[in-house]
């Protein structure tokens, strides 16, 4: 028996989001790359914490997160339509 097999059944609701937990992550990961991209936040935040000499690097960290997140949204559609189909 897999693993699978001795969890219990859960419905509903519930059940989907346990299933699309990496579509959410992936969705809200895309958002918060997408606001720090469009505003100093990040760069406030880095200053403020002492950390200023890293914010040369942080458009090419933000577009490695925002691509990330958008493949893991990506993969998470495509796996669910394909287990429909």
């Amino acid at each position: 028996m897999t693993t699978r097999e001795h969890r219990r059944p859960v419905a509903g609701r519930e059940a989907a989001v346990r299933q699309d937990r990496w579509l959410i992550v992936g969705v809200i990961g895309a958002i918060l790359a997408c606001v720090a991209c469009f505003t100093p936040v990040a760069v406030i935040g880095l200053g403020a914490l002492g950390l200023g000499a890293f914010t040369g690097h942080l458009d090419a960290a933000l577009v490695a997160l925002l691509v990330g997140c958008l493949a893991l949204v990506g993969y998470r559609v495509w796996a669910r339509v394909g287990h429909r189909g």
